[in-house]
């Protein structure tokens, strides 16, 4: 909504939601063992996943400070930074959305 306006929630019947939550706790408790773990492994992020993707962020950042400030002696107002520089960004990028 415009600005200072409260946030108006997709379904605004409580009931209605309150019903959908039930349904699926109930759908949930009865499946058996397998297919919940089936349905975690389908839908879940895995703790890996999660932990190389952090990792893959953290990389990000470092080389989004880290290499201007490595360059900044080959950095010119009228040329900028030469291309060969932009390369390390280029390859964290594909790897990071190779693994996404």
């Amino acid at each position: 909504g415009a600005e200072g306006e409260p946030h108006k929630p997709l379904i605004d019947d409580e009931e209605a939601v309150q019903q959908s939550d039930d349904w699926i706790r109930k759908k949930m408790d009865n499946l058996s063992p397998e297919e919940a773990t089936q349905l975690r492994q389908q839908f879940g992020l895995k703790d890996h996943h999660r932990r190389v993707i952090t990792g893959i962020l953290i990389v990000y950042v470092v080389a989004c400070v880290g290499l201007p400030l490595w360059n900044v002696s080959e950095t010119t107002c009228y040329e900028g930074t030469p291309w060969e520089r932009h390369m390390p960004f280029f390859v964290v990028l594909l790897f990071a959305k190779g693994y996404e």
